[in-house]
Parts: C-alpha cells; structure tokens; sequence
C-alpha cells in the first residue's frame, strides 16, 4: 500500500510530461516485477535501488552500502527515473514513500521527516554553532541535509536500513558534494558508548511497540543508564536514554516523537530521566497526521533538550500546534521573544514543579479551570474500571438471534450482550434497546457456558468453532476450557474506548454485559440517585474539559481510555454529595438522556445547567 498523500505531493512536482512518463515507467517496472512473482515489498526495494543506483552512476559516485537480497535484480534492472531523481532530488522522500511499500516501512518503524519539521528542528540546534552532529536513526537524512545547508560541520548517520542509508548518502551527495558525511549501517541501540563528543543530536526514532523487538534492549538500557524501565516501553524512549551518553555537557538534543509518553505508566521513567539529566526547553505538540505523518495513530511531540542542569526557575513550553507556522516564529515563541502566535497556544511550567506521575497533557494550553481540579477526585476514589469482555474472537462467540436458531443453541448457555459501540449510542441502554438490536438481526447474545465436557446441545457450535481455529487463537487457547467466557458482572456505566468529537459515559439501565467496544465502571455506591449523579458529571462539559488533558491522543482526532485513564480521570466525590445535590445532578441526567433520544439540539442547554450545579458544588 503506498502513500496516496507522497504521491500527490510528487505529482504537484512532477508537471511536464517527459517526467510523467518517467515516473511511469517506475511504477510500470513494479507491476512487472509483481507479475515476475516478486513481493510488493521487494518489488519496491528494487526499483529504488535501481533509481538510486542509477543516479550514483552518474555522479561517478558508487553507493556505500550493499542489500545482497536485491544486488542481482538491480543489476538486471534498467530504468529511466534517474533524470527525474536529479531533478527533484529534495523531493526524495515522498518518492521513497510512494514507491516502497508501508509493510517495509512500518517494519523498520520509519515515518519520514518533513521538510519543515525538519526546518524547525534542525534550526534550533544550529543555535549552539555545533561542530559535530548526530542523527542515530538517519533513514533517507532529511536532517543531516538540512544540517549541511544551514552550517559547516561533521555529521554522523546511524540505521539498520541500507536502502534507507543508500538514499540518504546520495541525497547529501547531490546536495554538497564536497561533503564526506560519516554513514553506519548498525543498531544504535547497540552501540558502545563513544566519546561524549557531539555537539547536537537530532532524531525521529522508529516507532515500534514493544513486542516488535529484542526485550533484551530494556535490560541493557537500564544497565547503562541506571534508570528501571517497564517492560512495556516502546522503542523510542531507548533513544533518549542511549543518545544522552553521546551527548557533551552543554550539548543540544531534538526529538520527534509519539507524544504517547505524556500519559502512558511507561512514560513516567522517560520523563523522569528527562527531568533529571536535562533543562526541557519546550514541548512542541501536534497532530502530525494532519500535517506531516499521514499513516502514524498517533500525536506527535518535538521535545528540545540541553544537556546541562536546570536552573532554579527554569520554566518549560509547553507548545499546541494546530496550524504549522513558519520555523521563524515558532523559534521565537520557544526562545520567549514572543508570547502568541497564530495556531499555537503556549503555557509556561517551572521545570521543578513538573511531576513525572502526572499526565502532562495537562500543561497544554490554559485549561481555564483555575482551583476547581483541587475539589475533585479520581474516580478510583469513588468507583472501579475493567474493560469489557474480550472473546479473542467475537464473531464467533457474538451471536444474532439468526445464529443462534441455526445451530438450536440453548439460551441457558447465552448471555445477552453490548457487542458493538453502535449499539448503545445514547447516553442510557434499555431493555427496549436490546429488543431493536434482536431485531435488526445483530450480534447481542454472548456464549457463556463453563460446563466441562460441554452440554450436549453446543457439542456441534463448538466443534465447528474448533474447525475455524478458534481454539488455537491466543485469548482461547488460554481459557479452560477454551470456549469459557470472563466472568464479569453487568457495569452500571460504560464508558466508550474510542471517540472522536465527545467522549459518552452510557447507564446501563438494561443490565446487560459488554464487550471491548466499552469499559466498565463500577460505583461504590450503587443506588440509582448516585450512579445517576456521577454519570451526569461525566458527561457534564466540564468534565469533557478534564479529559482533553488526561486521555490518549491518537492522530486523526482519534481519543482513547484505558481502564487505568478512567481511574485517574477527576470527578465529583458523589460520596460525598448532599442528598439535594445528588438528587439534583441525578434529574439533571434523566433530562439529558430524554433530551438525546427524543430532541439532541437540546443537549448543550442541559449540559449548561449540569456545568452550573457542578460549579456551583465545587465553588
């Protein structure tokens, strides 16, 4: 799958027609090779490595760097791509995306720089005249080009990736030949530690979750920096840690990065670190898949870094992005020579005051709400968050009523069930509910049976599951046995997983169990006047105010909670309530769900009046 968003960008740079056909005869020389049984990923590889090859060959340059999976193809290749190389060599990246394939990509976790982040970036650094500078995840070396451009000095590349190290040597290449960049095919992360001497490091590490490399890595990172490290990190918090020991005293230091360590538990030791070994400049925070990574989930964060210790006082940035201005004053407003900036809001911390326990989407922007979070709660205090249940495979053990006739199931062995988000999308679920969702034919009965041997009448299901593979897949195979469901007990509240434009908190008036599609709240107090009076502070616009800060950002406007994130969300102490005001928050709910069901304009008018009681609780 290629990246419709680099190819439009190179078309709009591709215009007469002697380039379009040579950009077609790339693409032509793919189809080609997929026809010749080759993969898509290996297809892309070596038409740029013929183009890149090409391009070398008439520069009198050969490339340092050999993939002996591809050498023969390549030399069997011939392409005419090479004159439109030359020409829009800056334009390399788009066509490294456009022609080698995302399963490449998102294997090596690469999510290529754009120019202008990379502007940013790369301009900041230059600040400290550096001498020698460092990019330990070069891919095609976007900032080492932008490095060269903007000052004389020595530069060093690391990567795993020789196609991603051939692109960028002959991009420096073409940019200034005079320049002999220093380029390693390694692991970074495995590197013995070098002399401290570089005066800048800049990055864009790959992104690659935790089960997608060596584990052994967290251990020798923890080793060598003395920091205890989960075991759910991701990649990129190791590069932080690793470049710190190739960074002087006084040395400059840019990532971008997922902004995921903001809020995640393995984030705190990342920030920690950071706290401890350097003076933050500033956080610069944006959806990136709007503006530079269009196939990253995720929000992204340029942090800005000075290996030197922070000053009493030294306040950090805290910078919003929603529409990407020049690097000009984007560094104006990072060095303090400007307070506002069109598209960014900005908040200044102390860096002594900022806790590593917290989650710093909180620090974004002035939240507007003054000493009322100090009057409020988690909800831990007042309730227990579980996710749904999770089958390992719903379409099988999710059933209609269609399904369940079919195979003459028995319903003392089924459970009624909220299988899909879809399904409840109000802010209360019936018993009136779950007959429309019988009737349209959709999945809402759950196989709930624990008996060992199985009842004679699922003996057919089951086996048909077994034929399936259910039985193998990893959530059953687990299981004892494997067609037993989690036991868990109807949540008075859920709680969605995913949202976009409003986060909704359902009562689940029909009692009914839930899959992964919501979480499950549990109230201490489980009387009706309480569940009703947290639910109408959940779903007050206050309470969407908190959770801007304090849930996970994905790109796209994509929000998440994990159970965890729930329990930390602050809330009114319903405990605590007095009874006028329970009663009162509790009509308030009743009115806001008969408002969604039967007229949703006037949702905002009761959600006004919500906001007002919880003010006027909290002061």
């Amino acid at each position: 799958m290629r990246s419709k968003m680099a190819e439009a960008r190179l078309m709009q740079t591709v215009t007469n027609s002697e380039d379009l056909a040579i950009l077609d005869s790339a693409r032509n020389q793919v189809k080609k090779l997929l026809a010749g049984g080759f993969s898509e990923e290996e297809s892309g590889r070596i038409i740029l490595s013929s183009i890149l090859k090409a391009i070398a060959s008439r520069a009198g340059y050969e490339l340092p760097f050999k993939d002996r999976e591809i050498e023969k193809e390549i030399a069997e290749l011939s392409i005419g791509s090479a004159e439109l190389m030359e020409r829009h060599r800056y334009f390399l990246d788009d066509l490294y995306q456009a022609i080698v394939s995302q399963t490449y990509r998102k294997e090596f976790g690469q999510f290529l720089t754009p120019p202008q982040i990379s502007e940013f970036m790369v301009s900041w650094g230059m600040e400290g005249n550096p001498s020698n500078v460092l990019d330990p995840a070069v891919g095609t070396g976007v900032f080492l080009e932008t490095v060269l451009r903007t000052g004389d000095c020595q530069v060093t590349g690391i990567d795993v990736d020789a196609l991603a190290l051939n692109t960028c040597a002959l991009r420096l290449k073409l940019a200034h030949p005079s320049t002999t960049p220093n380029l390693t095919k390694s692991d970074f992360l495995h590197s013995n530690f070098m002399e401290a001497n570089f005066d800048f490091v800049v990055c864009n590490p790959p992104y690659l979750n935790f089960h997608d490399f060596d584990g052994g890595l967290i251990q020798t990172i923890e080793q060598r920096v003395g920091f205890k490290l989960s075991k759910l990190t991701n990649i990129y918090p190791l590069f932080f840690f690793q470049a710190y020991a190739f960074l002087r005293k006084g040395g400059l230091m840019a990532f971008i990065t997922p902004s995921e360590f903001f809020y995640t538990g393995y984030g705190k030791q990342l920030k920690s670190f950071l706290l401890d070994r350097f003076a933050i400049d500033a956080f610069v925070v944006t959806d990136f898949s709007k503006l530079a990574f269009p196939q990253a989930l995720t929000t992204s964060v340029i942090t800005l870094l000075r290996k030197v210790p922070a000053d009493k006082g030294h306040e950090v940035k805290f910078i919003q992005v929603t529409e990407w201005p020049s690097s000009h004053d984007l560094l104006a407003l990072v060095r303090g020579q400007r307070t506002e900036l069109a598209g960014c809001r900005v908040s200044a911390v102390r860096q002594d005051r900022l806790d590593p326990d917290v989650k710093w989407q909180i620090y974004l922007g002035d939240n507007g709400l003054g000493q009322i979070l100090k009057k409020l709660v988690p909800l831990s205090k007042v309730a227990t968050a579980n996710r749904g249940i999770a089958t390992g495979a719903n379409s099988f053990f999710a059933m209609s009523v269609g399904d369940v006739e079919k195979w003459g199931l028995d319903y003392r062995f089924l459970k009624p069930v909220i299988a899909r988000a879809s399904q409840a999308p109000l802010y209360d679920y019936t018993l009136a509910d779950f007959e429309s969702t019988k009737v349209a034919g959709e999945r809402c009965f759950l196989l709930y049976c624990f008996d060992q041997p199985p009842p004679p009448m699922l003996t057919k299901y089951l086996e048909h599951g077994e034929e399936l593979g259910i039985a193998n897949r990893f959530l059953p195979s687990h299981r004892s046995p494997w067609y037993s469901s989690e036991k868990q007990k109807p949540a008075p509240i859920l709680a969605m997983v995913f949202s976009r434009e409003k986060m909704r908190f359902v009562f689940n008036e029909a009692n009914l169990l839930t899959l992964t599609a919501y979480h499950c709240i549990y109230p201490y107090q489980t009387d009706e006047l309480t569940v009703k009076a947290l639910l109408a502070y959940l779903n007050s616009g206050l309470c969407a105010k908190i959770q801007e800060f304090m849930r996970r950002e994905y790109g796209g406007g994509l929000h998440k909670f994990e159970p965890r994130d729930l329990e930390e969300l602050l809330v009114l102490d319903v405990s605590r309530l007095a009874d006028f005001d329970k009663a009162a928050l509790a009509s308030l709910f009743d009115e806001l769900r008969l408002a969604a069901r039967n007229n949703p304009l006037l949702e905002p008018a009761v959600k006004l009046k919500i906001d007002g009681h919880v003010r006027s609780i909290v002061g």
